[in-house]
């Protein structure tokens, strides 16, 4: 996976870096030396590192280190090490082989047991934890378990909006809004984005080459280095590929079963005929959605093709408020930037619109949708606004669309006042919130298909900022992209790497991990359990790994690792990435 990481730094492989500026909020950091030089403050620490390193590490060097940073970027950038500061790389690194200015011995050992005074200080604080994330597998006799419990990060994006800096679960993705007297997407540069997890898994020395020892970076690559990166393998193998997107497959308690081949990253078929609601064919996990036009009925034009189906009562006491989406407390979201990270409670689906179920294979009713189309339909007879393959009134798909919107909307196809009456208060919901009311671009279908092998279950930890995602299926999967993990229980080891998404950004703004291995050997880096049930299992009782997310200011890809700019090239593929960037103070970071 590509990694482009967030914060504005380097930062030490499978150490803890993090710590929050709330923690590093140094009143010495701008004015000079206090009284006592040996006092562990960070005025001391910035005249010691001044006096060591401007030579080479001076404002507009070009390094990754500077030594202008104030106390808050220092730490932000990874240099430094809150719960093993006398690891932190602002010491490593000066001493370490690796380090182009070879061993500083001007930084003294005074120097450096000051540094870590004032390291050790912030240790304890928001973000200072001694690992990032947590993975742990269980399995029982048909279905394995991954569970993956990361602290949630301060969002970055987008820049300048006012949930910047604030930590939340994103349930949210890719909303619509009126524009121009039509509902658009919001400016790229404004677009709120969900948290994701996601990893790719192969049995050990599998068909993806090089999986086992460089992970996810086998299937990362760019032709230029600028902005053509892509997901794709150099073999013909495939690589199977979970992925948990809070706002497109949690909401619906599933995460998409996904592939990486040679060409891109590819989506596993439909196995049954679904619905053709938006597509005349090969329906996924989920569509797109646009406005409508064309229909005849001023209020219906420019609103979206979907909304919630405003008074359903849902399982688990909650009925459904707005026809757009809502608030905690119900009333019409107008401003995502201050009220999405107001919603913590991920139990009750406010963010997406579920627009087709077959409750025989998924009996908890999730269909929370209402088609406006339908109601365009009922209210006038016209179905121009409709796509191509459903305007032909007298076709199985056109039956099908309306006999299911029928039951599901509760009305009937002859019953066109009342269709006529809903549309009209859509209309003044979205009035009333002065046009701000907003839906998501993408829409859920849930139905029997490989795309929804992968069931998931999330929650959210206020209390300690912590998301917790388990992910579950077959251990055996018929589909050809799916790896078999039925070799589990009998012994097999396997191979995986995953990222995070947690910053507000989408694309390539995620964070990786090492390489690891799963099973049930003692030599694995993650011991698959055996439990009894799977959606039962006392997780306290399964012994997880404890890592951190690789993060970095380059957009990392194999290219680079092997380019002679990487003093590891004759390495990559050939030995783990761990062999040399390791905990413990290697003084190796991910960049050059």
């Amino acid at each position: 996976m590509l990694a482009r990481f967030r914060h504005t730094s380097f930062a030490l492989l499978g150490a803890a870096v993090l710590a929050s500026s709330a923690c590093v909020a140094d009143k010495d950091a701008l004015t000079g030396p206090g009284p006592d030089p040996n006092a562990p403050t960070y005025a001391n620490v910035q005249a010691s590192l001044q006096q060591a390193c401007a030579s080479c590490h001076a404002a507009g060097s070009g390094r990754g280190y500077l030594v202008s940073m104030d106390s808050a970027t220092l730490v932000a950038s990874g240099f430094v090490n809150p719960t093993t500061p006398n690891l932190s790389l602002i010491i490593t690194k000066a001493r370490g082989v690796s380090h182009g200015g070879g061993n500083v011995t001007s930084f003294s050992a005074t120097d450096s047991a000051r540094f870590v005074a004032w390291a050790g200080g912030l240790g304890g604080g928001p973000g200072a934890d001694a690992t990032d994330v947590s993975v742990a597998v269980a399995y029982d006799a048909g279905t394995v378990a991954f569970r993956f419990t990361w602290k949630s990060q301060e969002k970055t994006l987008p820049a300048g909006r006012a949930n910047v800096g604030q930590r939340y679960p994103m349930s949210f993705h890719d909303l619509l809004r009126a524009s121009s007297g039509t509902f658009a997407r919001f400016a790229s540069s404004e677009r709120l984005q969900e948290d994701r997890v996601s990893f790719m898994i192969q049995q050990a020395s599998g068909p993806a080459g090089g999986f086992g020892n460089s992970g996810c970076y086998i299937a990362c690559h760019s032709t230029t280095g600028v902005g053509d990166e892509d997901h794709r393998l150099l073999t013909t193998a495939t690589l199977d590929h979970w992925h948990w997107r809070g706002g497109r497959s949690g909401p619906m308690g599933y995460a998409e079963d996904a592939a990486v081949n040679q060409v891109t990253r590819i989506r596993d078929a439909s196995s049954a005929a679904a619905s053709r609601w938006i597509r005349a064919g090969g329906d996924r996990f989920r569509e797109s959605q646009g406005p409508l036009a064309g229909t005849g009925i001023d209020a219906a034009n420019g609103k979206p093709r979907f909304v919630f189906n405003r008074g359903k009562a849902m399982p688990g006491g909650y009925t459904i408020p707005r026809y757009f989406i809502a608030t905690t407390t119900g009333a019409t979201m107008t401003d995502p930037f201050t009220q999405i990270p107001a919603i913590r409670d991920l139990s009750v689906n406010r963010s997406l619109v579920v627009a087709y179920q077959d409750l025989t294979f998924d009996a908890v009713d999730k269909m929370n949708g209402l088609d406006v189309g339908y109601l365009v339909f009922v209210a006038n007879g016209v179905v121009a606004h409709l796509p191509a393959h459903l305007r032909d009134t007298t076709t199985a798909d056109h039956i099908a669309w309306r006999n299911y919107w029928a039951t599901h909307s509760g009305v009937a196809v002859d019953a066109a006042a009342a269709a006529l009456t809903k549309i009209t208060e859509i209309d003044a919901e979205w009035t009333a919130a002065e046009q701000n009311a907003m839906i998501a671009r993408s829409v859920g279908f849930i139905y029997d298909s490989d795309q929804h092998d992968v069931t998931s279950v999330a929650s959210y930890d206020d209390a300690t900022s912590e998301w917790r995602v388990t992910l579950y299926r077959q251990l055996y999967s018929s589909s050809v992209n799916d790896a078999d993990l039925s070799g589990l229980p009998s012994g097999l080891t396997y191979e995986m790497g995953f990222a995070m998404h947690d910053v507000g950004g989408g694309a390539v703004t995620h964070d990786i991990s090492m390489p690891y291995t799963v099973g049930t050997a003692a030599t694995v880096d993650i011991r698959a359990v055996p439990v009894g049930n799977v959606r039962t299992v006392d997780w306290s009782a399964v012994t997880p790994l404890h890592t951190n997310w690789i993060r970095s200011d380059y957009k990392v890809t194999l290219d680079w690792l092997l380019s002679p700019a990487h003093q590891g090239s004759v390495g990559v593929n050939a030995m783990r990435c761990q062999s040399c960037h390791i905990a413990g103070g290697s003084g190796r970071v991910l960049n050059p």
